[in-house]
């Protein structure tokens, strides 16, 4: 996906560095004060799961598909067309592993 589209990527990637914080990656929970029924706003102490490529395609993927997920993003934009999955090593790895079965 990143081939011939560098600076996307890139910019993605300084958007990350420069927005990212680990604390915030931990589930934020609303309650009520069991005394005061005032809400009250904590985190939990678990991290929850962050992929920071995964991250990266999701910025990318919202440029041709607006609210879509990861998976869809992958199968219907042109980050990926005929001729990178063509030239590259490991899809003609996994082709040619598919064809002899």
């Amino acid at each position: 996906m990143r081939l011939e589209n560098e600076a996307i990527f890139d910019a993605a990637q300084a958007f990350l560095d420069e927005h990212y914080n680990a604390d915030r990656c931990k589930k934020l929970r609303w309650r009520p004060d069991t005394e005061t029924q005032v809400m009250q706003e904590t985190r939990s102490s678990r991290r929850l799961k962050y992929d920071r490529d995964k991250s990266i395609i999701g910025i990318v993927g919202q440029l041709q598909q607006s609210g879509k997920g990861n998976g869809p993003i992958i199968r219907d934009t042109d980050f990926i067309n005929l001729q990178k999955l063509q030239n590259h090593v490991v899809c003609q790895a996994i082709v040619r592993f598919i064809r002899r079965l």
